[in-house]
Parts: C-alpha cells; sequence; structure tokens
C-alpha cells in the first residue's frame, strides 16, 4: 500500500470555515467492506492528560498520540502529543469515540484536524 499524507495549516490572520453538512459524513459508522485496518493502525492515542491541557488551543478536546508506529500510514503525518479532534468532521472526545470513528471511515482517504505545538491544522492521510 503506497501512502500521501499532506498537512494544511491555518495561517495566524485566516479564519477557516466550512459547509456543514446535516447529519454525519457519508460512510460514518460504516465499516468498509472487508477490512481489518485502517489508515490510523499503528496511531495509539490516550485520553488527554491534565497536565497537557496547558499546551493545547482554547477548547480543545479529542484524544493525544501517544506514538506513531513507523510503518503505519500516518507515520510522517502525526507525531506524538498531537491531539486528534476531528476523523472526517466526526468530534472525538475519548479514546472509544477514536477507535469507532476510525474504524468506520470507509475509502481511502481521512481528514483529521489536530492541535499541534497550540496550533489547529488538517491533516489528510490518502492510501492508493
Amino acid at each position: 500500500m503506497s501512502v500521501t499524507a499532506r498537512i494544511v495549516e491555518q495561517p495566524a490572520n485566516q479564519s477557516a470555515s466550512e459547509q456543514a453538512q446535516p447529519g454525519p459524513p457519508p460512510n460514518a459508522g460504516t465499516p468498509a467492506p472487508g477490512a481489518t485496518a485502517n489508515l490510523l493502525t499503528g496511531v495509539h492515542v490516550t485520553e488527554i492528560p491534565p497536565d497537557h491541557t496547558a499546551d493545547l488551543p482554547p477548547n480543545a478536546h479529542g484524544v493525544m498520540v501517544s506514538s506513531v508506529d513507523a510503518a503505519c500510514p500516518a507515520a510522517g503525518t502525526l507525531q506524538q502529543n498531537d491531539v486528534i479532534e476531528e476523523i472526517d468532521r466526526l468530534p472525538i472526545h475519548s479514546v472509544a469515540e477514536y477507535q469507532q470513528a476510525a474504524t468506520a471511515v470507509a475509502g481511502g482517504r481521512m481528514l483529521l484536524s489536530i492541535c499541534r505545538d497550540r496550533h489547529r491544522s488538517f491533516a489528510v492521510v490518502t492510501a492508493h
């Protein structure tokens, strides 16, 4: 499997907006037929430790990346201590929600909303 990942950061002087679609995004809650792994296989997460909340933007939520396996599709994109706030526009508030959303995404592309070094950005992980 070949993977392309790209991080798109929002400039500090520019706001971000997105046209919201009613309901969950397409494919939410529907695992890919026959899939046993996903683009986040090898990304290990924990709940956000209380002593790390000062390192995050206000109102940050999600799970903290504790490690990323070198052979993982998201290696080189995600780093230790990144906070994953959304997976394909699904808000993440716990490890259980992360696991459910990570396995529910069908297809070869995943959009993540992450916090890194007090900045929010988007990471796109694509398999082809």
